[in-house]
């Protein structure tokens, strides 16, 4: 008869220490959440900050070529920003809204370097305002909503 006692109180100690462990992960779901969030808020604000910069860089750069060195370096820099964001490990429950920025910031990535490699000391201001950085920008501001709501 002990022995019957036995294998539900093993099973019931043994349910508790899994609870307890899953327990004790959901602190560290919830940082991680939290830390994408604010990572994946600080990449879109830069990426609006770019698209609202790049107009009036490449404006400048137009007509003054000492200006295009300036843009190249915002273009380069936006693009190490892409590759960093694109690296970060995602939460199990931003893992939509991730992938889906990382498709966002392929089609970034394409067209800053198609830029970059039309870019010799004149700007081709209708070019670049054409291609679809602005568009791809202004793609990825609109998933900020839904990031935010992660971090609830």
């Amino acid at each position: 008869m002990r022995m019957r006692l036995r294998k539900p109180k093993a099973a019931l100690v043994l349910s508790i220490i899994v609870a307890l462990l899953s327990a004790c992960s959901l602190p560290d779901e919830i940082n991680q959440s939290m830390n994408y969030v604010d990572n994946t808020t600080a990449y879109i604000n830069d990426a609006s900050a770019f698209a609202n910069q790049v107009r009036a860089r490449a404006e400048e750069a137009a007509s003054n070529p000492e200006a295009v060195d300036e843009l190249k370096q915002e273009l380069v820099t936006m693009k190490e920003k892409i590759v960093s964001f694109n690296a970060i490990e995602a939460p199990t429950l931003a893992k939509n809204i991730h992938n889906q920025l990382i498709g966002y910031n392929e089609t970034l990535l394409t067209e800053i370097n198609g830029v970059l490699e039309n870019i010799n000391d004149k700007v081709n201001l209708n070019a670049l305002m054409d291609s679809e950085i602005i568009q791809t920008i202004k793609q990825i501001v609109d998933i900020q909503e839904r990031v935010e709501q992660l971090g609830l």
